[in-house]
């Protein structure tokens, strides 16, 4: 028996034949799980309001890693230890990491969070042996 396609276009017409279009209502924000929203959802206020760590790890470039492979790890100098709820007084620069956990403003000019089960510890350094991490 063969196998009958169909393109793109006609697909998306035959599924929205098929979909029933309901009318737009409001509901308490509680009430709409589920559901999927008849026009843009705006916030009156950024949540959160600042860059954070969305796991344990260590902050980094993302350039200082480009060329790590597991024959030539990138070991990069870790300059302290920054937790939820702490100022934000590290600066990550080019070979240094900052340690970092869960719920933690991330560190300036840091772009990348290392999970910590990709690196190697080792003193006050990590090691990173692949470049995406």
């Amino acid at each position: 028996m063969a196998l009958a396609y169909i393109g793109f276009k006609e697909a998306l017409d035959l599924t929205l034949k098929h979909v029933p279009i309901t009318k737009a209502r409001y509901l308490p924000l509680a009430d709409s799980s589920g559901l999927i929203t008849a026009e843009s959802v705006k916030t009156q206020a950024d949540s959160p309001s600042t860059d954070i760590a969305m796991k344990d790890g260590y902050a980094i470039r993302a350039a200082d890693v480009d060329s790590a492979s597991k024959t030539h790890p990138v070991v990069l100098n870790v300059l302290g230890m920054q937790a939820a709820g702490q100022e934000n007084d590290y600066t990550v620069r080019s070979g240094s990491a900052v340690r970092i956990l869960t719920g933690a403003r991330i560190p300036h000019e840091s772009d990348t969070v290392v999970a910590e089960e990709f690196v190697t510890i080792s003193d006050n350094r990590i090691a990173i042996d692949q470049p995406e991490v």
